[in-house]
């Protein structure tokens, strides 16, 4: 009996714990965004001039084809 009741709350605390671990990865998940978001703008001013433009276009336009084909297939 005594070690039914053990394997029950090893079980619940797994639980538990997975539950407090994806917590804390959505957490870090949202902290890492503007982390990155940085360091991208920080790699694009180190581009040469004539290519700076090219990769925002380059950018905007992936960006805008996948908002706009969203609904596709």
């Amino acid at each position: 009996m005594i070690g039914f009741l053990q394997s029950l709350a090893d079980f619940f605390g797994s639980i538990i714990d997975f539950v407090v671990s994806i917590f804390m990865m959505i957490v870090n998940l949202f902290l890492l965004i503007p982390k990155g978001l940085t360091y991208i703008v920080t790699l694009v001013g180190y581009l040469p001039d004539f290519m700076v433009p090219v990769i925002i276009v380059s950018v905007s336009v992936s960006a805008l084809l996948m908002v706009v084909n969203h609904g596709g297939d």
